[in-house]
């Protein structure tokens, strides 16, 4: 079943409670709010690579793409148990909605299509969809699927588009088929009752808020407007959002003027100016010079129009501004680095103090003697990581003020098969896939990798595990005989409201509602404590403390 070609792909979703979108177009991929797997994963995409894409509630993704010849997909990780399927599935195409809500094509050993579902509000919606439609290839095509909040859905077979939507979006539908437009794709909203129609010309129509609307505007760089057939004006400018559930109908565009602009450069690390925080977590991936459509459609902005008058350039915001203050510029981080802390400098004497301190305070097993700290590495990570948890930090300060942040250190153990500081002499991450300790350090922490190492007992379930014990993490640190030195990660974790257990509970896919994290307190079946994350944003590596393998204690 091939993909439908388009002008753009776009999803709609929601992470830490807050909107969350990836458009792809011939310009490159742009998101914003995804969770850290994700980016990292389209970072290593390029714009025909990605093939298709879905977003859903709390962080859910789905992302299929081609490299070196080879389809692969990918999920975020607890999705395979709600979607009922193994994850030696071939899929081959997967819609995400609110909650657990979702729709689906597996492909069977036989070649035949199969689809799969669970959709609360499924009245209509799957009486077309079935075995029959999707493997008659000669007479219908099921062209896009979508799956919104409160029910809401769309789909198109051969062209022909089925909704259960509200009112404003009928008429928006009703008013562009008028004037002879088709639709390409449309895109629901999981989280609130916004939508998205883009049509065959490349125009979009949308409810969006003002916020979201700029910034894709800004992306898409349209040059039709679907106002152009109304009888609102030509500004391309959303309206202002009224209520938590936007109804304007905005459609996206520039004008002649703005046509002109040139594209951004295709160096992701070019140099950004200052921007507000929202701004600064809106993340792209450029295109390679050679790299201009998707599934080799004609470029958009070769559109078929009649001829744009050539006007000056209109500078940019930032020029302008330049042109009276001096701009601050700075270069975004993108990769880790290590240092080592000095004891016998004043600067790094006391943040060695307070680690090496909590490494031995935490020190709890009585059968195992205290280790000799031989050094301890502070970690930098890239920009995106640290915008991403201080982000998930102001969510919990704005929810629950300062005390509902219950950020602190802990210890976490994991294998390490390289050399990793081991020398005086600033360290570097390895490339060896099996080293936990640098992917880590490279990505942070990732939910889909907690437990790989099948040494974890996940006694709360799928989550990241922490200690306040050292010794604890020391059982999982394994240095695989390139040192007798072990390492063990110290990260920063904020923990929120953590639901406090004395019992093990593994059917936990996620903290119960109203808590961030979970707590496993020593007495029943816990010897020491340990806290459990759910989210990527969580935590973050902070410190690297390497010492010596500690010797049993004397019986």
């Amino acid at each position: 079943m091939p993909t439908p070609k388009t002008h753009y792909r776009i999803a709609l979703g929601e992470n830490n409670y807050e909107h969350s979108w990836i458009i792809q177009s011939a310009k490159g991929i742009k998101w914003h709010n995804i969770p850290d797997e994700l980016v990292t994963l389209l970072q290593d995409l390029s714009v025909n690579e990605l093939l298709d894409f879905s977003l859903g509630l709390d962080g859910r993704w789905y992302v299929k793409y081609r490299q070196k010849g080879r389809e692969t997909h990918e999920l975020a990780p607890y999705l395979w148990k709600e979607l009922g399927q193994g994850s030696n599935v071939k899929l081959d195409r997967l819609t995400l909605g609110p909650y657990a809500d979702h729709w689906g094509v597996r492909r069977a050993e036989d070649g035949s299509l199969q689809p799969f579902s669970s959709i609360a509000s499924a009245d209509g919606f799957t009486r077309l969809l079935d075995s029959e439609t999707l493997n008659d290839d000669e007479n219908s095509k099921i062209d896009f699927v979508s799956l919104g909040f409160g029910g809401d859905w769309a789909f198109s077979i051969n062209g022909h588009v089925e909704h259960r939507c509200g009112k404003p979006f009928q008429n928006r539908l009703a008013d562009g088929q008028k004037s002879r437009k088709r639709v390409s794709t449309i895109v629901l909203s999981p989280m609130d009752r916004l939508w998205i129609i883009v049509w065959e010309d490349g125009s979009l129509s949308h409810n969006l808020p003002l916020n979201m609307a700029t910034e894709v505007k800004d992306y898409c760089q349209l040059r039709y407007s679907l106002s152009r057939n109304s009888d609102r004006s030509d500004s391309g400018r959303p309206e202002p959002q009224k209520a938590r559930h936007p109804r304007s109908d905005a459609e996206l565009g520039t004008s002649s003027t703005s046509a002109q602009k040139q594209p951004p450069t295709a160096n992701p690390t070019q140099a950004t100016t200052k921007r507000s925080k929202r701004s600064a977590r809106t993340n792209t991936t450029q295109p390679s010079s050679t790299q201009q459509t998707i599934d080799s459609q004609p470029n958009i902005m070769s559109l078929p129009v009649a001829p744009l008058p050539v006007q000056p350039p209109i500078p940019s915001n930032v020029e302008a501004a330049s042109a009276e203050a001096e701009v601050c510029v700075t270069q975004k981080k993108l990769s880790t680095t290590l240092r080592l802390l000095d004891p016998s400098y004043c600067s790094d004497s006391i943040e060695h103090d307070k680690i090496s301190r909590l490494f031995e305070n935490g020190w709890k097993h009585p059968e195992k003697r205290l280790p000799k700290i031989k050094r301890i590495l502070v970690v930098s990570l890239p920009d995106h990581l640290n915008e991403s948890y201080q982000e998930y930090k102001d969510l919990l300060q704005r929810r629950s003020g300062l005390s509902g942040l219950n950020e602190q250190l802990v210890f976490h153990g994991t294998s390490r098969h390289c050399a990793l500081g081991e020398g005086v002499e600033p360290s570097t991450t390895c490339e060896e896939i099996g080293c936990s300790l640098c992917c880590i350090l490279k990505t942070s922490f990732l939910l889909s990798k907690a437990g790989s190492t099948g040494r974890s007992f996940k006694r709360f379930g799928p989550g990241i595990y922490t200690s306040n014990v050292s010794s604890k993490a020391h059982d999982y640190a394994n240095s695989q005989g390139y040192s007798n030195n072990k390492a063990i990660i110290v990260a920063k974790v904020a923990l929120g409201k953590s639901k406090v257990y004395t019992k093990t509970t593994k059917y936990l896919m996620v903290p119960p509602r109203g808590y961030d994290s979970i707590i496993g307190k020593p007495g029943v079946h816990l010897n020491y404590d340990e806290q459990v994350l759910y989210k990527n944003e969580a935590i973050r590596p902070a410190y690297i403390v390497i010492y010596e393998g500690p010797a049993s204690a004397p019986a």
